[in-house]
């Protein structure tokens, strides 16, 4: 947008009227002005400007909006000539706030993920630490071959169960 349909202010309104007056708010104007001929009075050893502010900045409505202004100057002859790119920022803040938003989400998430992983890891792991744990036990009773070879078949699937298990939660923290 051009600065006419920015800020509201007309060729005619601006053309002729000094910048701190047309749109830096009052409560600014000392600091401007300041910081202003602060380096226009040191202009013949200083090197050019790029500055980028975020400054609240009057419409012609008198309504103030904030603004991202990226102050240029140039040393000519030993005098500062000046130029600023305006950018309305409204935009700028809703995208850090979504941005902002979704982050929180994310952590909120990432959290979420930890914590049922932790969970799960105990509440899985626990029970099939159990069953290997009693079949190794049984194993040490005096046993048919048949019930020898079920429990034996128990561990195994157990162990096995267990490694699939260690497996899948390991990767799921990634």
């Amino acid at each position: 947008l051009s600065a006419e349909q920015l800020l509201g202010f007309s060729k005619e309104q601006a053309i002729g009227q000094l910048l701190h007056e047309l749109i830096i708010p009052p409560r600014y104007h000392e600091k401007h002005l300041h910081a202003f001929y602060q380096h226009a009075k040191n202009a013949h050893h200083l090197t050019p400007i790029k500055k980028q502010l975020f400054m609240p900045t009057l419409k012609s409505s008198g309504e103030t909006v904030e603004l991202d202004i990226t102050l240029f100057s140039i040393i000519h002859n030993n005098h500062p000539f000046y130029t600023a790119l305006l950018q309305d920022n409204v935009v700028r803040k809703q995208m850090i706030i979504s941005l902002n938003d979704a982050l929180e989400a994310a952590q909120l998430a990432s959290h979420a993920k930890s914590s049922f992983l932790a969970n799960m890891s105990h509440e899985i792991r626990s029970p099939m630490n159990i069953v290997l744990g009693m079949s190794r036990l049984l194993a040490k009773t005096v046993l048919t071959d048949k019930q020898s070879n079920y429990v034996s078949k128990v561990e195994t699937a157990s162990v096995a169960l267990l490694s699939i298990i260690n497996h899948v939660l390991d990767f799921s923290k990634i």
